[in-house]
C-alpha cells in the first residue's frame, strides 16, 4: 500500500513539475528529407537523396547503375554559408572519376 501511495504522489510531482516549468518544448526545425530508388531484375539500379536542415545547409546524390558495375551520378553539397559544390561522377571498369 505505501508503494501505490509512493507511485501516487511521484506521479502527481511529476504532473506539477511540467505545469511549473513550461508544458512542452517548443518544436524545432530539424529539416526535410527526400529518397527514391529503384532496382530491376538485371541488376540495374538509380537512387536519390536530399537531406536540408534546420539551418539551410543541404546535400543530395543521385547515381545510376548496371549490372556490369557501371556507374553514373552526381553528389551537392552547399554549407550554411552558401557555397555549394557538385561533382559529376562515373564509374566503371576504369575506375571513379569526376567529370
Amino acid at each position: 500500500m505505501l508503494a501505490k501511495v509512493a507511485l501516487l504522489l511521484a506521479a502527481v510531482a511529476a504532473a506539477q513539475a511540467s505545469i511549473l516549468y513550461g508544458g512542452h518544448a517548443a518544436l524545432v526545425n530539424t529539416g526535410v528529407s527526400t529518397s527514391g530508388r529503384s532496382q530491376d531484375a538485371f541488376g540495374n539500379y538509380a537512387f536519390n537523396y536530399g537531406i536540408q536542415d534546420g539551418l539551410g545547409a543541404a546535400n543530395s546524390r543521385a547515381e545510376v547503375g548496371d549490372a556490369h558495375g557501371n556507374k553514373k551520378g552526381s553528389y551537392t553539397i552547399a554549407d550554411i554559408d552558401g557555397r555549394a559544390r557538385r561533382v559529376d561522377y562515373v564509374a566503371d571498369a576504369h575506375g571513379f572519376r569526376a567529370t
